[in-house]
């Protein structure tokens, strides 16, 4: 089977969109977050009420004598100084707007190994690499890195509006769906955004005049969801595809140490992915 065919069939095992061969991203940027409101002054009453009179609060006037003498008035008293205060933090103001949330996706991830053995078998060959795929995920304690991606993403959209990171995630399941933006609305806990990075597209796969050594391409995509409405504000997506390099190791050598080099390959990935998104999304 040609190596076209099977990542074609591995993007759509995947559910996601590819972009085109060489491009990183496409985007919408995203809308300014509402500044916060100002706390109305301690000392001011309710709209259209008159304060009563206080008779021990106004001031006494003193009372001309009938003689047209010039009233007796005493030394002025000295008012104490004011401290001037201080203008606000940063941090301050961050505390005092609105919420980022970020979702956490809770199954692991899918991964698609390709090697060339399995690629001879056309779709039965497909099935047999996301099955082996699989057992590497479980086998190895290989977990989905869209979360930390999320949140990453989510501080600095919070950073650029002045507002804050929520404290935790929102948990969604789903794997080969998207969740509805009124769902992830729905339990936003007081966020008034949410950032949400797909579970991403990962394919361990050989070289075309290397059969030995191996890559991972990588893909994914990020939305921004405004939860008054439930709908999409912005969104980015990237697409890394295999490089052969020098450093380039075998299958054998990234599986060995409970998939240690995989792991790390994956790390790298997510946050060269991670640098694109937020180049997307204009952060």
């Amino acid at each position: 089977m040609s190596r076209r065919f099977n990542v074609a069939v591995w993007a759509v095992a995947c559910s996601l969109s590819l972009a085109p061969a060489g491009a990183a991203l496409a985007s919408d940027a995203p809308p300014a977050l509402a500044a916060p409101a100002q706390a109305a002054s301690a000392s001011a009453g309710p709209a259209g009420s008159t304060a009563p009179l206080d008779a021990s609060a106004a001031p006494a006037q003193a009372a001309t004598p009938a003689t047209g003498a010039a009233p007796v008035t005493g030394p002025a008293e000295s008012q104490p100084a004011v401290a001037p205060q201080p203008a606000a933090t940063p941090s301050a103001v961050a505390e005092q707007g609105p919420m980022v949330g970020y979702v956490k996706h809770t199954k692991p991830p899918v991964l698609i190994d390709s090697t060339p053995g399995k690629a001879a078998f056309a779709l039965v060959g497909t099935v047999a690499e996301i099955a082996a795929g699989h057992d590497i995920v479980v086998n190895n304690d290989i977990t989905d890195p869209s979360g930390d991606m999320a949140r990453e993403i989510a501080a600095a959209y919070a950073a650029a509006h002045g507002a804050k990171v929520a404290s935790s995630p929102l948990l969604d399941d789903h794997l080969w769906t998207l969740a509805k933006g009124s769902d992830l609305a729905a339990q936003s806990n007081g966020a008034r955004y949410v950032v949400d990075v797909e579970p991403p597209g990962l394919n361990l796969i050989y070289f075309s005049f290397d059969w030995t050594h191996f890559d991972l391409m990588f893909m994914d995509r990020v939305r921004i969801i405004d939860t008054s409405n439930g709908t999409v504000v912005a969104k980015a997506r990237c697409f890394l595809k295999s490089q052969k390099t020098p450093a380039a190791l075998t299958h054998s050598e990234l599986l060995a140490d409970n998939a240690a080099k995989l792991k790390q390959l994956i790390a790298s990935k997510s946050q060269s992915c991670v640098d694109l998104l937020k180049t997307g999304l204009k952060l």
